[in-house]
């Protein structure tokens, strides 16, 4: 580290200067190429909808969606894989400017060689050492081995070098020999931490590691003052040995939402159940005065392939400046998902982004994008492009 100051993980709702996204093409695993990560996984929508053309196709549409509606609160990063990947880019989403919408802030490229897109995952955390006369941003650059080897990442293991050595960065980027996601992990901003003991605990991840051990890991490097570790809850068809961002995340430093089930006869029900009162324990026997606010999931969504329920939920929003982006799926529980939002961030914009086509590769859009805190890009130094108004 730079100097001895405590750090302290930045909370998601803290201002930033971008939205980063790794953009898909056909060598990533949404592009049905022999060995890629695709291949593990059918398409998929929900079961009273027609299979798509091109998953890559459906996919890009998503991202184009995703860029259009970041850009109207702050800029994009988008990181892509050639000079022709980010000219194909452009065309995309100067094509697909919505009539309505007048993005007013600019897409940024960089250019850099990758496995996958799940940049959550795989990109910087971020944290300040603010107890110090002059206050730092540090980016954190994690061990990633693809979930625990599942999957090839050696390309997207250094993302975060390649993204250092762009000049883009007004901070130090600070590898680390530890294996960590960025998925797996929530913080409140002031030391409290929620994770799942399923993911963390992991022999693939950090072998030999026990959970103290991985515990001073942690309060190391994100100054975590308390870590709430969960053994319960699960969403089936998962492949992330149960993510915290699909579970339970802080929306501010004391209000949690969770997934739940109300439907006793679904597989999830007492799973989420279990999760549920864990948390409702946790809260209590520390003492901690947490608002925990339930969020329904949607209902089955199933792989039409392979008759698979994918891991639908609403905790995989993404915060932005002045706005919140909620994944919705084309179900009655969408609606009330956003009102759930809308009460909890009462000052900012509540956006949806279809997500049906994300999670045909179990993810969403928290999972596909990484928050960079205000004053971390020097846009002077990148390739950037600002969308037709």
């Amino acid at each position: 580290m730079t100097n001895i100051a405590t750090p302290r993980l930045i909370p998601e709702w803290a201002p930033q200067c971008a939205t980063m996204l790794v953009w898909p093409h056909q060598d990533t695993d949404w592009g049905n190429n022999p060995g890629s990560k695709s291949n593990n996984k059918s398409n998929a929508l929900q079961p009273n909808k027609a299979q798509s053309s091109s998953l890559l196709e459906d996919i890009n549409n998503t991202y184009v969606d995703l860029t259009h509606t970041i850009c109207r609160y702050q800029p994009a990063l988008i990181i892509c894989k050639d000079t022709h990947h980010e000219k194909n880019i452009r065309q995309q989403l100067n094509n697909s400017t919505p009539t309505e919408v007048h993005p007013n802030h600019p897409v940024i490229f960089v250019i850099a060689p990758y496995n996958d897109t799940w940049c959550r995952d795989f990109g910087p955390l971020s944290v300040l050492r603010d107890n110090t006369a002059a206050p730092e941003v540090e980016l954190l650059d994690f061990r990633f081995n693809g979930w625990g080897n599942k999957y090839e990442s050696g390309l997207d293991d250094l993302l975060c070098h390649h993204l250092s050595q762009a000049g883009l960065l007004n901070d130090p980027m600070i590898p680390i020999d530890f294996g960590l996601e960025g998925g797996s992990i929530d913080g409140n901003g002031d030391g409290l931490l929620l994770t799942t003991k399923s993911c963390l605990l992991s022999n693939t991840r950090n072998k030999g590691l026990n959970q103290s051990d991985i515990e001073m890991q942690l309060t190391n490097y994100l100054g975590c003052k308390k870590i709430l570790w969960l053994s319960e809850g699960k969403l089936f068809g998962d492949d992330t040995d149960s993510h915290i961002d699909n579970l339970a995340r802080f929306v501010n430093p004391t209000t949690i939402v969770y997934a739940n089930c109300v439907t006793q006869s679904d597989v999830h029900y007492m799973p989420l159940l279990a999760m549920e009162k864990e948390l409702h324990n946790l809260n209590n026997e520390n003492n901690l005065g947490l608002n925990l606010v339930p969020i329904p999931i949607p209902e089955p969504i199933i792989d039409c392939d392979t008759g698979s329920r994918l891991p639908g939920s609403y905790i995989n929003f993404i915060l932005i400046n002045n706005a919140v982006i909620v994944p919705s799926f084309g179900v009655p529980e969408d609606s009330l998902a956003l009102e759930i939002y809308a009460s909890l961030f009462p000052t900012r914009d509540i956006q949806s982004i279809t997500s049906n086509h994300l999670i045909r590769q179990f993810g969403g859009p928290h999972c596909a994008s990484m928050q960079l805190p205000r004053g971390v890009l020097n846009i002077t130094n990148t390739t950037s492009t600002k969308e037709p108004a």
